[in-house]
């Protein structure tokens, strides 16, 4: 989903994307599968750009409103994973 996300800047695309990122963290969330959600959490945190402002667009705002749906829709599944949410919005 990144790769996808980093190389566009078509809206379709990154809703796409980000779309397939909370769905994955759902379900692995849901499972129980921990290394799995990590390994969604921490590329889309890093895809809100925060720490480059210079560098964000809108797709990068996109990114970070999904990331908080994440923590709002999954939160009692997400366990440590949260660190990766309020690293990113704080």
């Amino acid at each position: 989903f990144s790769m996808s996300f980093e190389a566009t800047e078509a809206a379709s695309v990154v809703q796409t994307s980000l779309t397939g990122f909370r769905r994955a963290i759902h379900l692995a969330a849901v499972l129980g599968m921990e290394s799995v959600r990590d390994a969604f959490i921490t590329p889309l945190a890093k895809l809100t750009s925060l720490h480059s402002p210079s560098n964000m667009r809108s797709k990068n705002i996109s990114a970070m409103r999904a990331l908080v749906a994440v923590g709002v829709s999954d939160g009692n599944a997400l366990g440590a994973a949260w660190v990766h949410i309020l690293k990113a919005v704080s």
